[in-house]
């Protein structure tokens, strides 16, 4: 399958991408955490997501369920990616050739496909973590932005018993159609356990970018058109956590570790149509601080 494809699904990312060259060379996780922000202690099954500038390399012998998922970014570039669940009725005969070919797919349109929600914007060098909620089937994990090769990862059916109990989140946030829930309120620094869910009827995601203090809504929405636009300084727009594209209904936990300070919560997902224009220009900015 053509990267276009995905690039043209994705288009509103770009502009972070081209920011994110400026992230600060900082680490999101902390050395030690306390234990509410310990993913690893709660004993799910781990999955790791190595990437360096080339691709990715996809995790094997994964089955279905609830798990602690790591991006471990080993490259120099900036990393933003999503996954993507093949639908069934699409053979691996088909994805082969769509794969091969430079047409868009029949198949692809991001409004109804799975989309998973994954630990999203490690550092160069570092890593993002998060437990997420896995179907069986075949996920595609996919960089819009910055011309990786597409990896195929295959995840077998789980047992089918109950799900393993909810991580304790510090911070809930809801994502809708174009707002952000949760973020009315200061949010507190240091490791923490933020609980995502996308209560809406398009797929989302939340890339998280510090801003001045006194930043508002509005000026966030412009200086993100301007970007689009060419204009502005870039190194404004720096994401230092996230969640990738996730589809209706879908919840993850993600773990950020966030200094004090004023923050915005971007969604740069595409609307629906020809000019893929991001939601945050549609008005899905929040502006929270950190204490």
């Amino acid at each position: 399958m053509d990267r276009r494809t995905f690039l043209l699904q994705t288009a509103g990312a770009t502009a972070l991408a081209v920011a994110a060259g400026a992230i600060r060379p900082r680490a999101l996780f902390a050395q030690s955490a306390p234990p509410v922000a310990d993913l690893a202690s709660l004993g799910l099954p781990e999955v790791t997501i190595a990437v360096d500038d080339a691709g990715f390399t996809a995790p094997s012998g994964t089955t279905a369920g609830r798990l602690l998922m790591t991006v471990e970014h080993a490259g120099g570039k900036p990393l933003h990616f999503f996954a993507v669940r093949v639908p069934d009725e699409v053979s691996d005969e088909q994805l082969a050739a769509d794969q091969a070919s430079a047409a868009e797919p029949a198949w692809v349109d991001m409004t109804k496909l799975e989309l998973l929600g994954t630990p999203d914007w490690p550092p160069p060098g570092g890593r993002a973590q998060g437990v997420v909620d896995v179907s069986a089937g075949r996920w595609m994990l996919v960089d819009p932005t910055d011309g990786r090769d597409v990896a195929l990862w295959t995840v077998g059916a789980g047992s089918g018993g109950a799900p393993a109990a909810e991580p304790a989140a510090d911070v809930e946030v809801g994502l809708a159609e174009m707002d952000f829930t949760g973020l009315d309120r200061p949010v507190p620094a240091g490791p923490r356990v933020w609980k995502i869910t996308n209560r809406g009827a398009l797929e989302h995601e939340l890339a998280l970018l510090p801003v001045p203090a006194g930043s508002t809504k509005d000026s966030v929405v412009q200086a993100i058109a301007d970007l689009l636009q060419g204009k502005g300084d870039p190194s404004q727009f720096a994401p230092v956590g996230g969640q990738g594209i996730a589809s209706k209904g879908v919840t993850s936990w993600q773990r950020f570790d966030l200094e004090p300070g004023t923050y915005a919560a971007v969604c740069m997902s595409p609307m629906p149509g020809t000019d893929y224009a991001p939601h945050a220009l549609e008005g899905m900015v929040e502006v929270f601080t950190v204490r």
